[in-house]
């Protein structure tokens, strides 16, 4: 029952993120600029420390298997240089071990 409701909801998910993609996402790169965009990143970045740091990498991670070369460059480009660096070396394996742990196992 629980895993029904689970891929349901995935799959949900999955259109949603799937329909950002194709209709935000262009938005986003006509109408923002780069030093808004910088600003966005600079947040994000802020969310990775502390006690957040295993999950703001994988989400990093996760983040850049749907982008294109261009957008993981502007992403990394307005972080600051110590969390540049973490997502750099580790968020591609975090975000897969953090998908690893939410796939059903079988």
């Amino acid at each position: 029952m629980l895993a029904s409701e689970i891929n349901a909801l995935a799959e949900v998910v999955g259109d949603h993120l799937t329909a950002e993609e194709e209709r935000v996402l262009p938005l986003i790169n006509r109408h923002i600029t780069d030093r808004e965009w910088r600003a966005v990143t600079e947040r994000g970045a802020a969310f990775l420390s502390g006690r957040n740091i295993w999950f703001g990498t994988a989400f990093a991670g996760m983040v850049f298997e749907a982008c294109t070369a261009d957008e993981r460059r502007r992403f990394l480009a307005g972080m600051p240089p110590p969390q540049r660096m973490l997502v750099k070396l580790f968020a591609r394996r975090a975000g897969a071990s953090y998908r690893a742990g939410l796939e059903p196992a079988g």
